[in-house]
């Protein structure tokens, strides 16, 4: 019924772009780490790490290259939330105008 009843919607939209910005980052983050991790683990597969740190009395198959997944473009992501970001501020701004003007 509040909402119904009210002059001014109050929605606080700024929490949300700040999740959004935390998302973002997390992929970009995630992204670099997948690749890292995999480079890593293929280069020890190369070097010869597992086998060499194998129980010999025991049958020991090495795990298999994976491929180095692709880098990834986020600047549409990017910009998105920036613009989501630069909305909410602007959607407070003039949130906190209307809502002086009616004092």
């Amino acid at each position: 019924m509040r909402l119904a009843d009210a002059d001014l919607l109050p929605f606080d939209f700024s929490d949300f772009a700040d999740t959004v910005q935390t998302y973002v980052h997390g992929l970009q983050t995630f992204s670099t780490k997948q690749r890292d991790e995999i480079r890593e683990r293929n280069l020890e597969i190369d070097e010869g790490v597992f086998t060499a740190s194998a129980d010999p009395k025991k049958t020991y198959v090495p795990p298999k290259k994976e491929d180095v997944p692709p880098y990834l473009n986020f600047a549409p992501i990017q910009n998105s939330a920036d613009a989501l970001s630069h909305s909410a501020a602007e959607y407070q701004k003039a949130f906190d105008a209307a809502g002086s003007k009616r004092r």
